[in-house]
């Protein structure tokens, strides 16, 4: 069930002109034949292979359209300023993030922004700090990446608001025992930590299964949880018992070995998802996996686009060019594509140091296509946005459907809000 309520409290959030993405970026201010003639060149690091292929393909999607945006918002005014895009692709794993840093950064690169889990940030962190990278990033939402003065800027709030989120959700649903399977990383531990810190009394949360994130088989993942869920039935109903699973796209070979195993009871619970698995693309279309996660009642919330986000134009581009519902991330990426772009060419200066100073300084005024990006102490986003997201099946093929917008902000300063808002059709 989604509670719908009003608060005047509420900043509903509009979409300016120019906003940016998840890149790689430096300034190339190279003089041509024409004296007031400029190239701003942003270099993008997105992961294309992998568990994180669906984000990554997203953000890089989102890096393309803000550079299109920015250089027909220059050409419309009469500017000779061009802005140029520069990709890097790398895997999803940590050790591909950081040779791919090491190298920008010997190339001259002092800022980057990029598209990385949580994993690959705790990865490069060391590196950025100890040599002057500043790394402008979305998808990464660890709470304990959450660290005051440091080279990381993130373009999504951490986890301690999906947490909240989650937690609300949990209760509208009337659900009391949540059994976790989880990534077994950085990401993971957090996550469940921020869960288990919003939970009432009536809610309580199994330590659950944990998994090694280059698992590839997860039989005896999910035969151990099957065994939870029958013990938890025991004492309890199943209509209060809930599998919340926070994983990447790999939530599609745990619904493929679900399905094949037929675990009698993981069929009689309903499972949830998370920010890395809600969009993922085997989801939809037909098959075992749409029909196991149509069955379960799958649910998950994604980080999304300011409210009403039917409209705006931005989600509606890159819908159209992915053929997909785009990942959240891709909103922040396509913010800080344009926050990065006009920090570059107010003065120039490529300091890790100073650029930080004013990505933030920019941010704290800004309201984008993800909404306010305005920072906190620890240069992460301060109020955020997600879509609660649920499956439906019509002529045999399945879909994903929006089921609420949520927003997160905090009221008057203090106390961090969160309301469910139902999506009208």
């Amino acid at each position: 069930m989604i509670i719908s309520r009003t608060d005047n409290s509420l900043r509903v959030i509009t979409c300016v002109l120019l906003l940016i993405g998840l890149c790689v970026c430096q300034i190339s201010l190279a003089e041509s034949t024409s004296s007031d003639t400029s190239t701003i060149t942003l270099y993008g690091l997105f992961p294309t292979n992998g568990s994180l292929t669906a984000g990554g393909e997203s953000s890089k999607t989102a890096f393309n359209l803000a550079i299109s945006d920015i250089n027909t918002f220059l050409k419309d005014g009469g500017s000779k300023i061009q802005v140029k895009g520069v990709t890097t692709e790398i895997g999803s794993d940590p050790e591909s993030a950081l040779d791919a840093i090491q190298k920008l950064h010997e190339s001259g690169v002092t800022m980057v922004i990029c598209y990385l889990s949580s994993a690959q940030i705790e990865a490069i962190k060391e590196y950025a700090d100890s040599n002057g990278v500043l790394i402008v990033s979305v998808g990464s939402s660890a709470t304990e990446l959450s660290i005051p003065d440091d080279n990381i800027l993130r373009f999504n709030t951490d986890d301690s608001v999906q947490g909240l989120s989650v937690v609300n959700l949990f209760k509208q649903d009337n659900i009391t025992t949540v059994i976790p399977l989880a990534r077994n990383d950085i990401w993971g531990k957090g996550l469940i930590k921020t869960v288990k810190s919003n939970l009432s009394d009536s809610i309580t949360v199994d330590e659950g299964i944990w998994y090694d994130p280059t698992t590839t088989s997860f039989t005896d993942s999910l035969s151990q949880l099957d065994k939870k869920v029958s013990d938890e039935l025991q004492t309890n109903d199943a209509s209060k018992i809930a599998v919340y699973v926070i994983s990447f796209t790999e939530l599609e070979q745990i619904f493929k070995d679900a399905k094949t195993n037929g675990y009698s009871n993981l069929e009689k619970v309903r499972w949830y998802g998370c920010d890395g698995n809600a969009l993922t693309p085997a989801l939809t279309g037909s098959g075992d996996v749409p029909e196991y996660a149509y069955e379960r009642n799958f649910t998950g919330l994604t980080v999304g686009p300011n409210l009403n986000y039917k409209q705006n134009p931005v989600y509606q581009s890159l819908k159209k060019t992915l053929g997909k519902e785009p990942d959240g991330s891709s909103y922040g990426c396509y913010d800080a594509t344009n926050i990065a772009y006009r920090t570059l060419l107010m003065n120039g200066n490529t300091d890790a140091k100073t650029l930080r100073d004013e990505v933030i300084a920019i941010s704290n005024s800004y309201v984008g296509v993800a909404g306010l990006a305005m920072k906190n102490e620890a240069g992460d986003a301060r109020e955020g946005h997600y879509i609660l997201w649920g499956i439906v099946k019509d002529n045999g093929e399945y879909s994903q459907k929006a089921q609420a917008e949520v927003a997160s902000w905090f009221n008057y300063g203090v106390r961090q809000t969160v309301s469910f808002y139902p999506v009208k059709e």
